[in-house]
C-alpha cells in the first residue's frame, strides 16, 4: 500500500472483517504516514496507521480513548499480510487491552470527579465559616516560563 486510497481500501476490508457494523472514517489528527479511523459496532474507535512508508507491511493499531491526556491508549504492531489477519490480531490482542484501558479511564474520571466534589465541599464549608467570605472561580493558565539569560 503506497497511497492513501489503497490504505483506505485495506482499512475498509479490515472493518468488514471486524464485523458487519464497522465503518471507517478519515483520520486527520494523526501525524505522518497513511492512516484511517475504524469505528466498530460497540462504538470503539481504532486508529489504523502505516507510520513508515519504507515498511508498508508494518501497521500500528491504536485504541482510541475519550481522554488520552490522562492515560496512554494501548496499541499493537501487526503485519499487513491480509485484512483478515489484521482483524484477527485486533480482536485477539487489542480489544482486551482496549476494554481494560476504557474501564481504567472511566474509573479515573470518576475518581477525579469525586476529588473535585470533595474540594468544592471543603471550600464551601470554609467560606460558610468565615464571615463575609465568598467563593470565586478562578481559571489557571499555564504559561511557559523563560529563564533569565546569564551574563558572564
Amino acid at each position: 500500500m503506497s497511497t492513501q486510497e489503497q490504505f483506505d481500501a485495506f482499512a475498509d476490508e479490515v472493518a468488514r472483517e471486524l464485523g458487519t457494523y464497522c465503518r471507517t472514517a478519515e483520520l486527520t489528527d494523526h501525524d505522518g504516514g497513511l492512516r484511517r479511523l475504524i469505528i466498530d459496532s460497540d462504538g470503539r474507535a481504532l486508529r489504523l496507521c502505516q507510520p513508515d512508508d519504507r515498511r508498508p507491511d508494518r501497521l500500528r493499531v491504536h485504541a482510541a480513548l475519550p481522554d488520552e491526556t490522562k492515560m496512554i491508549a494501548p496499541s499493537i504492531g501487526v503485519t499487513a499480510s491480509t485484512a483478515r489477519h489484521v482483524a484477527r490480531e485486533i480482536t485477539r490482542r487489542l480489544y482486551p487491552r482496549h476494554a481494560e484501558a476504557a474501564q481504567q479511564a472511566t474509573e479515573l474520571a470518576a475518581q477525579q470527579e469525586a476529588e473535585e466534589r470533595g474540594r468544592r465541599a471543603v471550600t464551601e464549608a470554609v467560606a460558610d465559616a468565615l464571615p463575609g467570605a465568598r467563593i470565586e472561580q478562578q481559571y489557571r493558565r499555564i504559561q511557559p516560563t523563560s529563564r533569565p539569560s546569564r551574563r558572564d
